[in-house]
C-alpha cells in the first residue's frame, strides 16, 4: 500500500512540532513528557510533568503538570460547583465523589476534540446537573440505563435543544449512581458529543433535556 504525499507532509509536521517540545521540555530539569495526542493538523496536545515556569516559555500548545499532581485522575470531593476546563480536565478521568446539589458546567464546545470523562464514585442523593457552558451549545449522543427490574437496559437520545444532563431524576431514575460513566467530547462549534452508561433506579427516564 502506497502512502500519499500530502499524508506523508502532515505526518513530518507532526514529528517537527514534537521535536521542537522535546527539546525545550528536556532543557529544564526534571522534566518528563507524556505524549498524549499528537494530531497531524496543528493541534497536538502535549502535557509536560515539569516546574510550573516552564509554561511561561511556550509557544504551543502545552499543559504543565506540577509535581504532585497526577496526568490522568482528577478528583473532585468537596463544593457542589464544578467548571470544566480544557487545562484542568481534558483528556483526564474526573472523579466526582460529592453527592449533593452537584453542579458541573463544561467549557464552550469550539471543535477541539477535547474529550472529558466524569466518573461517579458516589450516588448522587439530592438534585444535581452536568450542564452546556450556555443555551448556545447542543449535546448529540445517547445514554445506556441499566434497570433495577431484570437483566435489562434502556436506552435515551438527546433531541435537538438538549443542553443539560440530570444526574438524579427521581429517585436516581436517571441514573447519576456510583459506577457511572460521562464521557463528553467536543466535536464541534456548540456540538458536545455525548455518551452515558449508568445503573438507574425507580421507573427509568431521559437524563437530557434543554434547561436554558
Amino acid at each position: 500500500m502506497s502512502i500519499s504525499s500530502d499524508i506523508l507532509k502532515s505526518v513530518e509536521t507532526a514529528a517537527d512540532k514534537v521535536r521542537e517540545v522535546i527539546t525545550k521540555a528536556t532543557a529544564s530539569a526534571g522534566t518528563k513528557l507524556d505524549l498524549r495526542e499528537a494530531t497531524a493538523n496543528g493541534s497536538s496536545k502535549i502535557v509536560v510533568h515539569g516546574p510550573a515556569s516552564l509554561a511561561a516559555n511556550r509557544d504551543c500548545d502545552i499543559s504543565v503538570i506540577t509535581p504532585g499532581e497526577t496526568s490522568k485522575v482528577v478528583a473532585h470531593s468537596t463544593g457542589a460547583t464544578l467548571a470544566l476546563t480544557s487545562a484542568l480536565h481534558a483528556l483526564r478521568t474526573v472523579y466526582v465523589t460529592v453527592t449533593d446539589g452537584l453542579a458541573i458546567t463544561l467549557p464552550a464546545a469550539v471543535g477541539t476534540g477535547d474529550v472529558y470523562t466524569v466518573y461517579l464514585g458516589a450516588t448522587v442523593a439530592t438534585a444535581s446537573t452536568i450542564k452546556t457552558a450556555s443555551g448556545t451549545d447542543d449535546m448529540l449522543g445517547t445514554a445506556i440505563l441499566f434497570a433495577d427490574g431484570g437483566a435489562t437496559v434502556v436506552a435515551y437520545a438527546a433531541t435537538a435543544g438538549d443542553d443539560s444532563i440530570n444526574l438524579l431524576g427521581t429517585g436516581n431514575s436517571t441514573g447519576g449512581i456510583a459506577g457511572a460513566s460521562y464521557k463528553f467530547t467536543d466535536v464541534g462549534t456548540a456540538k458536545w458529543h455525548v455518551e452515558i452508561v449508568s445503573d438507574a433506579a425507580g421507573t427509568e427516564a431521559t437524563p437530557f433535556s434543554a434547561t436554558y
